[in-house]
């Protein structure tokens, strides 16, 4: 299947992969309410994936603003197993708003993200419940030249918890620059040595 447009959900959504890929030069955006990415089809490499074509973009996002009807209400997205996101450089995206709106984010990964996953949350209200858990993988690509790609990139008023069998692996395992991170257990893998900022500077709006 091939998206050429931004597809943004607003109420309660479960996708179906079923062994079928999407590929898209844009983005699936999560804007209100939740949504469930599964896949109870063939899951290897090759089925049950999310490709974006977009350099500067995740193949999925959850973004939360103020134009939404019901700004402070609940967003949830869950990456089911058997579920791959791709992306060149980012992997998933989830983002709080700039306001002083209480952002409520549940995000659950128990799939596969190759690229980085970037979280901006919200640092102008300290009651944000932006709370991030990856079961999964998160396997962030080599950073070209000097550049460091950043297998988890906390920024933010947000939290990130990672379980048991969790893989995290990049350039750089995880950066907390903000935030509160939790280490349950699972494997967390630093590759590269070099300083500069890399992926985790860049911003995948």
């Amino acid at each position: 299947m091939e998206l050429t447009e931004q597809y943004q959900a607003d109420g309660n959504f479960t996708l179906d992969l079923n062994g079928k890929n999407i590929n898209t030069t844009h983005r699936l955006r999560l804007h209100t309410g939740s949504l469930a990415i599964a896949n109870t089809g063939a899951a290897d490499e090759t089925h049950g994936v999310i490709t974006t074509s977009n350099a500067g973009m995740a193949p999925v996002e959850v973004r939360y603003t103020d134009d939404a009807a019901t700004p402070s209400a609940k967003r949830a997205l869950t990456i089911g197993a058997g579920v791959t996101l791709t992306g060149s450089e980012y992997g998933l995206n989830v983002f709080g708003t700039n306001s002083e709106t209480k952002n409520v984010i549940d995000v659950t990964v128990d799939g596969t993200v190759n690229g980085t996953l970037f979280v901006l949350g919200n640092l102008k209200n300290a009651e944000n419940e932006i709370n991030i858990v990856v079961n999964g993988k998160v396997i962030a690509p080599a950073g070209e030249g000097d550049n460091v790609n950043v297998g988890i990139a906390l920024n933010g008023n947000a939290k990130v918890t990672v379980n048991n069998d969790a893989t995290v692996s990049g350039d750089s395992g995880i950066e907390v620059r903000a935030g509160t991170l939790t280490v349950n257990g699972g494997t967390i893998t630093g590759t590269a040595g070099r300083g500069d900022r890399g992926g985790a500077a860049r911003h995948g709006a």
